[in-house]
């Protein structure tokens, strides 16, 4: 437990430091760019999910607001938060 704790100080250390760059990849991201990270989050972990009986199915509302933030961090976020899901059933 101590390790996991651990990992996840250094990943959110890292997330706080890219933030805080000037000039960083933020983009405004539209619905569809949405949709499209959620699909690649669901390959990287689709694997994983199999393995543990779980079928990830990407459904995405039609009219998605826009996310304003980083896409590789917002798809590293969201990756983490399905491999914790995944892990915890």
């Amino acid at each position: 437990m101590a390790g996991e704790a651990a990992r996840m100080g250094r990943t959110l250390e890292t997330f706080l430091g890219l933030a805080r760059q000037p000039g960083s990849a933020r983009e405004r991201l539209d619905g569809r760019a949405v949709e499209r990270l959620l699909a690649r989050v669901a390959e990287r972990t689709s694997a994983e999910a199999e393995r543990r009986g779980v079928a990830l199915d990407v459904e995405a509302a039609p009219d998605l607001p826009p996310v304003d933030g980083e896409p590789l961090l917002l798809e590293q976020a969201l990756t983490n938060l399905v491999r914790n899901a995944l892990a915890a059933s």
